[in-house]
C-alpha cells in the first residue's frame, strides 16, 4: 500500500517513531507527504556542539517566517552545548518558544545557564512555558537553579542530575537553597508523578521538607540521604523506588511506606513493608558480611513475589528458608560458574526460575 494513500493521522503516528532528520528525506518525495514530514522535522530541536550562532539565527528566522504555523510543530527542545559568540541571539530564540504552545519536553544542560544569564528574554520564555510534560536539567549552574522556581509549567516527569561542574557553582547553589529555605524543585511538588534525581544530595535535604503527593516513581543516584524514613514521609504515595549508589547517613531508621510495587537498589535500605518486586543489584559473593546481612534482612521484611539478583549460594539458601512468598526468580550468573547449585526448595516453589547472563533493567 502506498504511504500517501494512508490517512494523515496514521502517517503522523508512523513518523513519530523516526528521527526528525529522517523526515527530511520523506518531505522531498512528494507534495502530499511534504506537510506532515515537515511537521515531524520541526518537532524536535537540539542545540549541540554542531550548532553555531549563525545556525541558531537561521533557524529562528525560518521558524518566525511563519510564526503562526511552524513554531506550533515544536514538541521537544533541548540544549546540550552553547556555541561561542553573541548570546543575544537567544532573544530571538525566545520569540520562537513564545509561539510554541504544543511544546512538551525541555532538556537543559548546565551550559544553558550562560544563555539564561545573557538573555533575560530567553529565561522569561522558558519560565512562561505552561504545557511541558517533561523537564530535564543536567549539571549545576546558578542560572538554571534560579529558573526552576519561576517556571509556570506543571510537568509530570522531572529529571535533575546536578553533577558538579565547578566548586563555585556548587557553593553558590548551596547558598541559594539555604537563602530560599526550599529546593528549587518544590515548585513542582503537586504535579510530578515521576522524579529522577542524580548528584542531588543538597536538593534532597531541602525537598524532603515538602510533601510530594503525586509522585509514584522515584529514582535517586549518586547521592547521600539522611535516612530513608524522611524519603517515605516526603513521598507517601510512592510505588516504585530506584536507588543507585545512594548512601544513608543513618542506615537503621526504617522507611514507613505500607507497600511498594518495585524496588531496585545497589545498597540495602531498611524497609518494613511488602515489596512485590525487588531488584537486588548486590553481588553477595563478593560483598562484606554486614552488607550481606543487611540485604538479607531487607528481603525478609520485603517478602517479594518476584526477585532479581546476582547468583549466590548464600542468597539462594536465604531465599529458600525465609522468602516463602517468592514465586518468580531471575538471577544473573555472570559472576559465578554456570553449575552453581540451586536450592531444591526454590526450584519447587517458584513459578519461573531463569538463569540469565545479563541483568534485567
Amino acid at each position: 500500500m502506498p504511504m500517501d494513500s494512508l490517512n494523515f493521522d496514521v502517517v503522523e503516528t508512523i513518523l513519530s517513531y523516526v528521527e526528525s532528520q529522517d523526515a527530511l528525506k520523506l518531505a522531498t518525495t512528494c507534495r502530499t507527504l511534504h506537510a506532515l514530514a515537515v511537521q515531524r522535522l520541526l518537532s524536535h530541536i537540539s542545540i549541540d556542539y554542531n550548532w553555531s550562532i549563525d545556525r541558531i539565527l537561521q533557524y529562528c528566522t525560518y521558524m518566525l517566517a511563519d510564526a503562526k504555523g511552524r513554531p506550533r510543530c515544536l514538541r521537544s527542545f533541548s540544549i546540550i552545548s552553547i556555541p561561542r559568540g553573541d548570546l543575544s541571539v537567544f532573544d530571538t530564540l525566545a520569540e520562537v518558544l513564545g509561539h510554541a504552545p504544543a511544546l512538551r519536553r525541555v532538556s537543559l544542560s548546565w551550559e544553558a545557564g550562560y544563555a539564561l544569564d545573557d538573555s533575560p528574554a530567553f529565561a522569561d520564555a522558558l519560565a512562561s512555558l505552561d504545557s511541558l510534560d517533561l523537564l530535564d536539567v543536567c549539571g549545576v549552574h546558578l542560572g538554571l537553579m534560579r529558573l526552576l522556581p519561576r517556571m509556570k509549567c506543571r510537568p509530570r516527569t522531572v529529571h535533575c542530575d546536578l553533577f558538579p561542574v565547578s566548586d563555585s557553582d556548587y557553593l553558590e547553589m548551596s547558598g541559594l537553597c539555604k537563602a530560599e529555605q526550599s529546593s528549587p524543585l518544590c515548585n513542582f511538588a503537586n504535579c510530578v508523578t515521576s522524579l529522577k534525581l542524580g548528584h542531588a544530595a543538597m536538593l534532597i535535604e531541602e525537598l524532603v521538607h515538602t510533601v510530594w503527593p503525586c509522585v509514584r516513581e522515584l529514582s535517586v543516584s549518586s547521592s547521600t540521604i539522611k535516612n530513608i524514613q524522611s524519603i517515605s514521609h516526603a513521598f507517601p504515595n510512592l510505588r516504585t523506588l530506584r536507588c543507585w549508589n545512594v548512601r544513608l547517613k543513618d542506615p537503621v531508621i526504617p522507611a514507613e511506606w505500607r507497600q511498594l510495587q518495585f524496588v531496585s537498589i545497589t545498597d540495602p535500605i531498611p524497609l518494613q513493608c511488602h515489596v512485590h518486586h525487588v531488584q537486588l543489584n548486590v553481588d553477595c559473593e563478593r560483598a562484606s558480611m554486614s552488607y550481606i546481612h543487611q540485604s538479607f534482612e531487607m528481603l525478609r521484611c520485603a517478602s517479594p513475589v518476584t526477585l532479581g539478583c546476582y547468583a549466590s549460594v548464600g542468597l539462594f539458601r536465604h531465599v529458600a528458608e525465609h522468602l516463602r512468598s517468592l514465586r518468580i526468580l531471575h538471577f544473573d550468573a555472570s559472576n559465578v560458574p554456570l553449575d552453581i547449585p540451586m536450592h531444591p526448595t526454590i526450584v519447587g516453589r517458584t513459578v519461573s526460575c531463569t538463569q540469565e547472563r545479563y541483568f534485567p533493567s
